[in-house]
């Protein structure tokens, strides 16, 4: 029976290059580094499982030459109420690293490796996409959970724009985006075998939109630029003044250019408008400002997929495409009816 020693190591890491598929791969790979001379712990590690089936890897292949797993009769494609069961406290969890499975999420091929290797439960992918549906499972995209945002915090300054907009002032929220020639990926229709390609320059040169909307009239006002300073706030709040009688509360994140000391012209242009006053979203709050959702929605819709030879095309083509947008598009995409609400709640 074959006993590992460093003579094995340039076979075993030759089989391990070579070995196409991802289960019996990382066992030619553990198979290897043992070889080399590297601890078990430390091969546990790297491979990302637990000592005893690293372990247990090398003394099958010690005892047999084998790495591969012996079929178990009547197993094969069958999943149990029990097994689905876990599978869905699995998936609920998604945390596939703390049951020593080297991956960062659990996606239908996972899964099916896991049953595989795991359970010696043998399935198609299809057959687990199933199986996670029927559970009322569904294939989305994350999104960010600020964990040092202060939700108490937040839900004060809901209140508190409520009062605002309830005492007849007129709201606007602001924020700006900055916006790559490199073009951002997204999901478009297409017959072509494996991924589409979109071209690109590879060029990270960017501008900065400013924008601000008012969603209770479906309002939005924005400039673009290669830079981004305090004059540039100005010039927006100056086009919120130009367009809109009466008093006007202008919410705005705590970005340095807005709070800092060095931009006490914003102050000074605020001070001279008796109308016009600032109220600073708390800190890590994006998902209470309604133009972070509309910047969301423009590069969604407008932007992702689209090619550029440079930033004045971009920024030309970002202007006409936030600026098409419709007013009732607009309400209903910065919908703020949680602002509105008795108790505001944070989505």
């Amino acid at each position: 029976m074959p006993i590992l020693s460093k003579a094995d190591s340039p076979k075993l890491r030759k089989i391990y290059r070579s070995c196409k598929e991802r289960r019996l791969a990382e066992r030619w790979q553990a198979l290897y580094l043992r070889a080399s001379g590297y601890l078990l712990k430390d091969i546990a590690f790297i491979v990302a499982r637990d000592e005893d089936t690293v372990s247990a890897w090398i003394a099958k292949y010690e005892e047999t030459g084998k790495v591969d797993d012996e079929p178990r009769e009547g197993s094969e494609g069958k999943i149990t109420p029990a097994l689905e069961e876990k599978i869905v406290k699995l998936v609920d969890e998604n945390k596939p690293f703390k049951h020593a499975w080297n991956a960062a999420r659990w996606d239908c091929k996972e899964l099916r490796d896991w049953l595989e290797e795991k359970r010696r439960v043998t399935v198609t992918e299809e057959a687990v996409r199933q199986l996670l549906l029927r559970n009322g499972f569904h294939w989305k995209k994350t999104g960010y959970d600020y964990l040092i945002g202060d939700k108490v915090e937040q839900k004060a300054f809901l209140r508190k724009m409520k009062r605002i907009i309830a005492s007849g002032a007129t709201a606007f929220f602001l924020d700006e985006a900055s916006t790559k020639l490199h073009p951002k990926n997204g999901y478009i229709w297409s017959r072509v075998k494996g991924k589409p390609l979109i071209p690109t320059f590879s060029s990270h040169k960017k501008i900065t939109t400013v924008g601000a909307v008012n969603p209770l009239k479906g309002k939005e006002l924005h400039i673009s630029s290669k830079e981004f300073n305090a004059q540039k706030v100005i010039i927006m709040l100056s086009m919120i003044l130009s367009c809109t009688r009466g008093k006007i509360v202008v919410a705005l994140d705590r970005h340095k250019a807005h709070t800092t000391e060095k931009t006490r012209e914003i102050q000074d242009f605020v001070a001279k408008h008796p109308r016009l006053r600032l109220e600073y979203f708390p800190r890590c709050s994006p998902k209470i400002n309604p133009m972070e959702t509309l910047w969301g929605y423009a590069r969604g819709k407008k932007l992702n997929n689209r090619l550029y030879k440079n930033t004045r095309a971009l920024a030309i083509s970002f202007s006409k495409n936030l600026a098409a947008i419709p007013s009732k598009v607009i309400k209903s995409v910065c919908c703020i009816n949680h602002l509105l609400a008795p108790n505001p709640k944070l989505g």
